[in-house]
């Protein structure tokens, strides 16, 4: 049986090499979106979700796919992947900052 990993991530694939030493990468080409209507616990479970369901959809055989997904947040704000390096500093910067009053 194969085993995918449907992410690009190097550290997911790091930790996954510790368990299994043999597995394929195929990412997924599922636009990641957020519904408000849900939590943040369950909008990662439905984006992991949502990951595996189109790289299973784009294999064959008899496999097992590994998907997953990481929502940051502070504060009860949402933090998305960063467009450009100088979002990214100010992403870090606002995380790293205690919050004010605690």
């Amino acid at each position: 049986m194969k085993i995918i990993l449907a992410s690009q991530s190097p550290r997911r694939k790091e930790l996954l090499k510790l368990i299994v030493p043999d597995f394929e990468i195929v990412v997924s080409n599922e636009e990641e979106k957020l519904n408000d209507k849900l939590s943040i616990e369950e909008q990662v479970m439905e984006i992991a979700y949502t990951k595996a369901k189109n790289v299973y959809d784009r294999t064959k055989g008899d496999r097992i796919i590994i998907g997953s997904d990481t929502i940051v947040t502070k504060n009860g704000k949402i933090y998305g992947k960063p467009k450009d390096r100088k979002e990214a500093r100010k992403m870090i910067k606002e995380l790293i900052t205690r919050r004010q009053n605690a």
